[in-house]
């Protein structure tokens, strides 16, 4: 019987554990096209793959204006065209291509 609660109490502490932990993991959301535009490897934080794919979809089919980034979104570029974004906690990375 100390062996079975034991077991049980190991478990309990796993799952508590388990949804206590912090989400920090990075979701790989893979690419998002849009008229003369790629977003390849879209990676999120704290942030739904869905939800990032819609936001960088609006964006692309608006021609990516602003260039700064989807709007609402706080974003920093360097030359080789990887943007990476914050909106709050939420996080987006990810590398445009531009077909012209």
């Amino acid at each position: 019987m100390k062996g079975l609660a034991l077991i049980l109490g190991v478990l309990l502490a796993l799952w508590v554990g388990a949804l206590l932990a912090p989400s920090g993991f990075a979701s790989y959301c893979g690419t998002v096209t849009g008229p003369r535009h790629h977003a390849f490897f879209l990676q999120t934080k704290h942030y739904r793959c869905r939800s990032a794919k819609r936001v960088v979809q609006k964006w692309l089919n608006a021609n990516a204006t602003p260039s700064r980034g989807p709007s609402g979104w706080h974003c920093k570029h360097n030359y080789a065209q990887w943007y990476r974004c914050t909106h709050r906690t939420a996080f987006l990375k990810f590398n445009l291509h531009v077909y012209r």
